[in-house]
């Protein structure tokens, strides 16, 4: 039995129990003698002859900005812009890198764009570019010729992942100059077509498909690194030899190990003699991941000193768990020291590693000391980071394959950047404690002896500013002057490690406390104060008793931290809230009272009655979200509690219903009638049927008209092969409403029968079914005439196929149901022979209207009702579906008919249809179809049209289609995405369709990377959070290129377009009101410190709050528990003139619009 060592505690590397600093790692690398650790040398300074590295000429970044904004001519001077700063920002991080001069060139920076301006296309950008020199053998020397791999490390939420692996492949297929220009790139990610986070072995595998010729954009979660490994038997036998050799393990030692059963997963393992003998261990080490898997082994043991001490003492021991953890950090260890350097290596929400301890940093810095020649950080928001913390970031430094002599010179560039923070943060201290005494009778001083002192001769401004009076605004001016000379000098040495632009945002509308409760007034362009939700009645009771409870829990003492707890719903405070159990535990009498009455009036919640329906916030948030639901626009709602979201979809679902229910009942009389109605109105045997249809065999419109060319145009023997098949079905020509889908299959299959027989139609067949050619051989099949499948969604056999929404509610259901509804049949068989049954379809289609089907196919005059209406999809959505494979157009066909036959589509857009006249139908979808509702800039053809854009966009993504097939299958009206959503994608997608889900209530899962901006322009924050950065990343997820605020802005007057609303709601003289100031407060620190994120007006007025105050207390509202009175103290009172701010901002822009 071995002995038991006293340090067996020491954790390993890579596990919670324990660490050993990076730098002990690289020390224990260089310091040992004569040993070869096969790693490529540290990279030298660049040859100053090749470091000008920029863009690839292979890349055209405006190419994927015309796909997004749909090539359109509006968007000319958008697309330049965005394409400008892009290109500049790349080549700007790329002079930075690889520049010839020490103090300009940064081996590690951070790209920290708002939310929304493309940072993952400029890291593409960058990355593509790198590899692309080293393909072309034209990089600086020291980046790695041999297997190049750019490692994209990004958040463990899948969500994030895929979106990463889809803009990649978007990437590569649309920015590429020259089609197929960037298909030498491989994009791989540890588990080939999933989002499973992958290990070491994972990440090795892929990494060795890399060579020279094919470089590999490896996208792997930050979790890889450190995840529990698969065969892990036959890993820790690995390392039980290697341990065994390297310290000469005694037998008996040996031995011991191998009956232990916690050592392998599977006990027991009879064959264990290459561990007892390790002249039979050779076939051990025959892996294709490795040349020479053993040496790679032994190579842990000579560079990582302090790890191989914690080995060596647990083989000493008995630790079985210790031993595993150590065996498991050996295999990482081993693979990850036998890759080639990564010349890039890019980080996603880099501010995630702030902390030098969080596991997955330790990770990276552990396995990856000494193997990355770059490091690109990405984070939207770098200055919701402490100066200490963004110092902290900047340390991944110590990662890098550097010479010792530049390692110090980055080390001396940092501590001269922190010496700068400091001097800023002090400076912007003194500038806040003189700003907050200025009055309200000093705004007009301020702004006038500003304009003067900024206009003087610099030297001068300082001796100007003091001479002002009164003497408070003299100081405040100094130092208003002060803190822009450090920022200034901040700037200079900020720069160099951070790049940054904002948004030039003109188009945003903030809907802040109160104002988020009332419908229909106007918002404030900046985050600005505004007075919080009154809660009156019996509810405020609820409030203020709950209040007293936790301050008598605390026995009196301090404030009541009761919080978010009570402010955001009722059922979080219920169900969830660890306060509400503490008080049922309660010793004191009048607590448990306390209690009581509170479980009586909010703690019930019944089939009848939700005490959430008072919540005051709660209302709020309802009703804004139900108006824009009555307008046809969707919203994004972001909650922080899980219970609180519950309780956000629960009332508006209840709402929706009844609004809907109550334009039913005034339209129609009931549901059922409803129902029916829906069902006749798009039946295949009713007249709209074919104008919803998808008509691929049609050309693009000419004259306004669609059809086919005259060459291939059919004649009348085709008629009547049409008319043949009809018969030979059982449809007759006195049926009062025949089968119209069946005439439209029957036209499609003569059609392609015929073409196929002639050059002419040949090439037609490969012209209008360039992308989907297999679809003339499903319509060539009899098989077609029973479905049109996949185009039509057939109950034989579409509903088999269709991937269930797992979130449907109980009684939602599939709009196209209403397809396959017989309705009114027929008046029986036609009598005589089957020759006259023949000749009467003939003479239907060509002189009655239901020949307007199929006029588009024959030649011109042949049939009477030609042009009377064309197919919508073919007459406005032509060039994009042409685009498409089968599968994706099928899907987006359905998707278009779904959006047509949904409850609230019809409700909206046809409720005063009269129901009788159903000839009349057709004309009255045509018409709405292409007409923008009340207040809306977009008609239903606009929004269809962009949804068709954004396939065409993922036309090559297999993972992005595949997301938007699946979102196509929504069922719910208002969908909740929370941690344990499945399939989470499906509904982030379908929010950026026409179709469902019309509102979003997402929790932080949906806060970051993720893209909702194609059909929302509203935003509410139920929840509140304490940093203002969080609130910039929830509203950026729609807020970004390509936006619905931007197509509908383009054309209209400035400062008449429609705006981006965001909603902040929060409670009157509850804890939600400090928290809201305490929000704000940091929101201005970063506005005129650190050129935040949030555009930010005013100041908390103490006159107004305590105006506000006494109204409340004179009408009964409030308590003296009011939490704001400290808050409100340290507050300015004037507004910063524009002109200061934005000479006090950090810019750190490396691009200006018009050249600025």
């Amino acid at each position: 039995m071995p002995g038991t060592c006293d340090g067996r505690r020491v954790a390993g590397l890579l596990h919670p129990r324990g660490h050993t600093l990076p730098g002990d790692v690289g020390l224990a690398r260089r310091a040992t003698p004569g040993v070869t650790v096969g790693r490529i040398s540290p990279l030298p300074k660049p040859d100053s002859r090749r470091c000008g590295m920029k863009l690839s000429p292979e890349i055209d970044l405006s190419r994927s900005l015309r796909q997004v904004f749909g090539n359109k001519a509006e968007f000319t001077a958008q697309i330049e812009h965005d394409c400008q700063r892009q290109t500049e920002t790349t080549n700007a991080i790329l002079r930075r890198f690889f520049g010839p001069k020490d103090r300009e060139r940064r081996e590690l920076m951070i790209l920290a764009d708002e939310v929304g301006l493309g940072k993952t296309y400029v890291a593409l950008a960058v990355a593509v570019s790198i590899l692309d020199a080293i393909r072309r053998g034209e990089t600086p020397d020291g980046l790695p010729s041999n297997k190049p791999v750019v490692l994209v490390l990004t958040p463990t939420n899948d969500a994030l992942f895929n979106k990463w692996m889809r803009e990649a492949e978007a990437f590569r297929k649309d920015c590429a100059r020259n089609e197929g220009g960037l298909d030498w790139l491989q994009i791989r990610c540890p588990v080939e077509n999933t989002s499973r986070t992958g290990n070491v072995i994972d990440l090795a595998a892929q990494v060795r498909d890399a060579t020279r010729g094919k470089p590999v954009l490896l996208i792997a979660k930050q979790g890889a690194l450190g995840a529990a490994l698969h065969y892990r038997d036959l890993w820790r036998r690995r390392g039980l030899a290697a341990a065994f050799g390297y310290f000469r393990t005694p037998t008996e030692a040996r031995r011991y190990w191998c009956r232990r059963g916690k050592v392998f997963d599977n006990f027991g393992i009879p064959d264990l003699e290459e561990l007892l003998d390790l002249r039979r261990s050779a076939r051990l080490w025959d892996d294709p991941l490795s040349a020479d898997l053993e040496r790679a082994f032994a190579r842990v043991f000579h560079a990582h000193a302090h790890f191989t001490e914690q080995l060596a003492s647990a083989l000493k021991g008995t630790d079985e768990d210790w031993l595993s953890h150590l065996l498991d950090d050996l295999t990482r260890y081993a693979l990850a020291g036998d890759w080639p350097q990564f010349p890039l290596v890019v980080i996603d929400e880099v501010h995630g590693l702030k902390n030098e301890y969080v596991q997955a940093r330790r990770n990276f810095e552990a396995l990856l000391t000494g193997q990355v020649c770059r490091v690109l950080g990405l984070s939207a928001t770098p200055f919701q980071l402490r100066h200490d913390e963004l110092l902290s970031l900047l340390k991944l430094r110590r990662t890098l394959s550097l010479p010792p002599n530049r390692h110090g010179e980055l080390d001396q560039a940092v501590a001269t950047l922190s010496k700068s923070m400091k001097a800023a943060r002090d400076s912007g201290d003194i500038f806040r404690r003189r700003w907050k005494v200025l009055r309200p009778v000093d705004r007009e001083v301020v702004v006038t002896a500003w304009s003067k002192v900024t206009g003087a001769a610099e030297a001068e401004q300082p001796t100007l500013a003091a001479q002002i009076r009164p003497p408070r605004v003299a100081h405040a001016l100094v130092a208003a002057l002060d803190l822009k000379q450090r920022n200034g000098e901040l700037r200079r040495h900020l720069c160099p490690f951070v790049i940054r632009h904002q948004h030039p945002r003109g188009y945003r509308e903030y809907f802040v406390g109160n104002q988020a409760a009332l419908v229909g007034n106007h918002g404030s362009p900046a985050f600005s104060w505004s007075p919080g939700i009154e809660v009156r009645g019996n509810y405020e009771l609820a409030h203020y008793l709950m209040m007293r409870a936790v301050a008598l829990a605390k026995d009196e003492r301090g404030l009541p931290g009761l919080g978010a707890e009570l402010t955001g719903s009722y059922r979080h405070l219920v169900e969830t809230s660890a306060v509400w159990k503490k008080l049922a535990l309660a010793q004191n009498p009048q607590l448990r009272e306390y209690r009581g009455i509170l479980e009586r009036m909010i703690g019930n919640r019944t089939a009848e009655h939700d005490p959430d329906s008072e919540h005051r916030k709660v209302q709020a948030t309802v009703r804004r979200a139900l108006e824009f639901f009555k307008r046809g626009q969707k919203s994004l709602v972001f909650c922080i509690y899980t219970k609180t979201a519950e309780t956000i979809r629960d009332q508006l679902q209840a709402e929706i219903e009844a609004y809907l229910a109550e334009i039913r009942h005034g339209v129609f009389g009931d549901a059922a009638t409803f129902e029916n109605f829906r069902r006749r109105f798009f039946n295949r045997r009713e007249p709209l049927f074919s104008l919803i249809q998808d008509h691929p065999l049609l050309g693009e419109p000419c004259d306004g008209r669609v059809g086919v060319k005259q060459q291939v145009a059919l004649n009348l023997e085709h008629l009547r092969q049409v008319a043949e098949i009809l018969v030979a079905q059982g449809e007759y020509a006195d049926f009062d409403k025949p089968d119209r889908r069946l005439l439209i299959a029957a036209t499609e299959h003569v059609a392609v029968t015929s073409w196929r027989d002639s050059s002419e139609g040949t090439q037609w067949l490969k012209d209008v079914l360039r992308n989907c050619p297999e679809l003339a051989d499903r319509m060539a099949d009899p098989r077609w005439l029973e479905g049109r499948e996949p185009l039509s969604r057939s109950e034989r056999a579409g509903r088999a196929r269709r991937a269930l929404d797992p979130e449907a509610r109980e009684h939602a259901h599939d709009p196209l149901d209403a397809e396959e509804s017989e309705g009114e049949t027929a008046t029986g068989p036609s009598k005589g022979s089957v020759e006259n049954a023949v000749d009467a379809w003939v003479r239907r289609i060509r002189e009655d209207s239901i020949g307007e089907i199929v006029a588009p196919y024959f030649r011109h005059g042949m049939i009477a009702a030609a042009g009377a209406r064309q197919p919508l999809l073919a007459e406005h959505h032509w060039g994009l579906l042409a685009e498409f494979d089968l599968e994706t157009r099928a899907v987006a066909g359905q998707v278009f008919r779904r959006i047509l036959m949904a409850e609230e589509f019809l409700l909206r857009y046809l409720a005063d249809v009269e129901k009788d006249q159903t000839e009349r139908w057709a004309d009255y979808l045509s018409d709405r179809y292409v007409k923008p509702l009340e207040g809306h800039l977009e008609s239903l053809r606009d929004r269809v049209h962009a949804y068709l854009e954004t396939l065409v966009r993922a036309k090559k993504n297999h993972a992005l289609l595949s997301g938007y097939h699946v979102g196509a299958e929504n069922r719910n009206v208002v969908q909740l995405v929370k941690g344990d959503t499945q399939n989470r994608d499906r509904y982030f997608l379908g929010f950026n369709t026409p179709y469902r889900p019309e509102i979003l209530i997402s929790t932080s899962v949906g806060q970051e990377g993720i893209d909702l901006h194609r059909e929302c322009r509203h935003v509410i924050h139920h929840d509140l959070c304490w940093n203002p950065a969080t609130i910039e990343q929830r509203t950026g997820r729609v807020d970004r290129i390509g936006s619905k605020v931007e197509r509908e802005r383009k054309g209209v007057e400035v400062g008449r377009g429609p705006m981006l609303e965001i909603a902040v709601p929060y409670l009157a003289a509850m804890y939600d009101e400090r928290m809201f100031e305490e929000l704000y407060r940091r929101a201005q620190l970063f506005e005129v410190t650190l050129g935040g994120e949030i555009r930010v007006e005013g100041r908390i007025d103490p006159e107004h709050v305590a105006s506000e105050r006494r109204r409340r207390e004179k009408l009964g509202i409030g308590t003296d528990d009011e939490d704001i009175g400290d808050e409100c103290e340290e507050s300015g009172v004037v507004d910063l003139p524009p002109d200061m701010i934005e000479r006090l901002r950090v810019d750190l822009a490396v691009w200006k619009p018009n050249g600025r």
